[in-house]
């Protein structure tokens, strides 16, 4: 994904009226939502807050490709930032997500306990690890579909849930 940068709007004076800014910036609040909103910088489609809370997931279902989904998740937010009254906004460092560790942590965590294995453990770990590659392009979903990620019915309702 591209490095996010600042993005400045300049409206027409009085619009959104203030008073349609307050109402609608209220009625985020009672939701737990503080602006401005933004893209997420790592996770495709989803739009968090500015506490890095997830608010909306842009085509959950992944029927949209990934340039399209991005593009939508960036109107979305413009479109809320819009009404509330944000004027500026500066890009989120992909710490700034409450949704954990970012993905170079984990993986330099993943790569600390792989160098740390002996040659047994290190075996053992690539023989697993291949069997459960393999198992996972050759057994069927519960729903009869080979690729569990092209199943309509697995895919409903899946989020993505932080490591």
């Amino acid at each position: 994904m591209s490095q996010p940068e600042t993005i400045t709007l300049r409206l027409a004076a009085e619009w959104p009226p203030k008073a349609a800014q307050q109402a609608f910036t209220a009625q985020l609040a009672e939701l737990g939502i503080t602006v401005p909103v933004r893209h997420h910088v790592e996770e495709l489609g989803e739009i968090i807050d500015a506490a890095g809370k997830d608010i909306l997931q842009v085509d959950p279902l992944g029927i949209r490709d990934d340039q399209e989904v991005g593009r939508l998740a960036e109107l979305f937010a413009l479109a809320i930032n819009t009404m509330a009254g944000v004027s500026t906004i500066e890009p989120a460092a992909p710490s700034e997500s409450a949704e954990g560790p970012r993905l170079q942590d984990l993986v330099e965590r993943a790569n600390a306990r792989l160098a740390a294995m002996t040659q047994e453990e290190r075996a053992s770990h690539d023989k697993a690890q291949r069997e459960n590659y393999v198992r996972a392009f050759t057994t069927p979903c519960e729903h009869g579909v080979l690729d569990f990620e092209q199943c309509p019915d697995c895919r409903k309702g899946v989020r993505h849930v932080p490591v």
